[in-house]
């Protein structure tokens, strides 16, 4: 009876253990029916979401055939997806944008960026593609995601406001000097502001017209007008070329600026006067009178900035150099030369072997204590007149050498044996009269 009672006991254990495995996977199996469902979940929110997305979306293999394509791909491009599944991606055919993506996933897993392409129906189109890798376990790729969006109109937007912001700028350009926004480092003329400003140098040039009052009272103000920007006009391209803009037009004259080399100043300077011989040859077959300039060079730091206020500002350049540049150009009705350049520019130069010139005299600017010395740069002069001032410069410089040393009678002879020999010299000219007062006034004294 004891045998049938452990037999029981063993067969009552046994059950009850079988009882709770079944419960034990029964529960498991609950748990796993949930999960497995949660994933279906996913896989149909993940589904809805691929089909639904604004976004076009492309599913690759690693060999980039298409898998799989959402309805937005459709509507962007005008393929169905049996068009496209189990092909390669066109955009390969193209192999520097291949090369460029390739290297791109090689070496960050994604590529993003701009690509121009034509719908089925032949409409061109950009878009912003977003390529991505995916990898399995072993870091293997194993397919591609690719999602595109339309920008076609934002980008027609932003290149018409790109397009409007350039004609803004150059019609900006018209006032206000492009190299100006350079040497300020702002991109756009909306981007000066009242005050900024930069220290730089650079030589200046002055040109003038000679006598223009006398000749603008000869014309009404419409002729007045159009003479002006007919000669300002034919002046512009000349500084251009040579490296130099023009910071303003004051009237008939102009101050260029020139930040390269100072030999780029004075070859424009010397191009502005041949210039002016043609000019003048224009204006003889319409039976205008000739037009003289006169020019003067200078070279020196400057502040170039905006000035003014809020409302009205305007860019300008402040320094010492401008004004004695001005002055520089001021003083050739003086001597009766046409082009002088000052000392600091004369230094300056990388070939003044370039250039026939000659040091004439220095003065003292007004309201400074330096005295400023120039040159006359006579490499326009008529042909003989040139020759002559060359081959009797060392005499010229030994001339101004005794004048200033107050050495006045035998200046005066050397001066006359250069205009003797120079008919044209008129500084030699000028100096013969400073020597005759300078003499008068010591006969005066005895």
């Amino acid at each position: 009876m004891s045998d049938i009672s452990k037999e029981l006991d063993t067969i009552t254990r046994e059950r009850d253990y079988y009882r709770e495995q079944v419960r034990l996977l029964n529960r498991e199996s609950l748990g796993l029916q949930e999960e497995l469902d949660n994933v279906r979940r996913e896989q149909r929110l993940a589904a809805e979401v691929f089909a639904g997305s604004v976004e076009g979306t492309i599913i690759t293999d690693a060999a980039f055939r298409v898998l799989r394509v959402n309805r937005a791909f459709t509507r962007i491009t005008g393929y169905q997806p049996d068009e496209v599944v189990g092909k390669t991606l066109v955009w390969l055919e193209n192999e520097e944008f291949a090369r460029q993506v390739i290297i791109s996933l090689d070496e960050q897993d994604h590529w993003r960026g701009e690509f121009r392409d034509v719908s089925k129906t032949g409409v061109a189109y950009v878009s912003w593609l977003n390529i991505s890798s995916v990898k399995n376990a072993r870091k293997e790729v194993t397919d591609y995601i690719i999602a595109f969006l339309d920008i076609t109109e934002e980008k027609s937007r932003e290149e018409a406001n790109d397009r409007y912001l350039e004609e803004l700028n150059s019609a900006y350009r018209r006032f206000v000097p492009q190299r100006l926004l350079e040497y300020l480092e702002k991109p756009s003329i909306i981007d000066i502001e009242l005050g900024n400003h930069v220290e730089r140098s650079m030589t200046i040039l002055f040109s003038d017209i000679v006598d223009f009052t006398r000749l603008s009272e000869s014309m009404s103000p419409t002729e007045n007008f159009r003479f002006i920007n007919s000669y300002l006009s034919v002046m512009e391209p000349v500084i251009a070329d040579h490296n130099g803009f023009i910071d303003k037009y004051i009237g008939d004259a102009v101050m260029a600026l020139f930040d390269g080399k100072a030999d780029d100043a004075v070859r424009a300077a010397v191009a502005m006067q041949r210039k002016v011989v043609v000019y003048n040859q224009g204006r003889a077959r319409a039976g205008y009178k000739p037009v003289q300039i006169s020019i003067g060079v200078n070279t020196g730091l400057l502040m170039l900035g905006t000035v003014g206020s809020p409302k009205r500002m305007e860019g300008t350049v402040i320094s010492d150099s401008v004004n004695v540049a001005a002055r520089i150009e001021g003083v050739n009705k003086i001597y009766r030369t046409s082009l002088l350049i000052g000392e600091e520019t004369y230094n300056s130069l990388e070939c003044p072997d370039d250039f026939a010139l000659r040091r004439i005299d220095q003065f003292k600017a007004k309201g400074k204590s330096k005295t400023v010395t120039v040159y006359e740069v006579f490499e326009t002069d008529p042909p003989e007149v040139k020759e002559a001032k060359l081959k009797y410069l060392h005499i010229f410089v030994e001339a101004v050498n005794l004048y200033h040393s107050g050495r006045f009678s035998e200046a005066r002879q050397l001066f006359d044996e250069c205009t003797v020999n120079c008919k044209h010299d008129q500084v030699a000219r000028y100096y013969t009269k400073c020597c005759n007062s300078h003499l008068n006034i010591e006969e005066t004294r005895w």
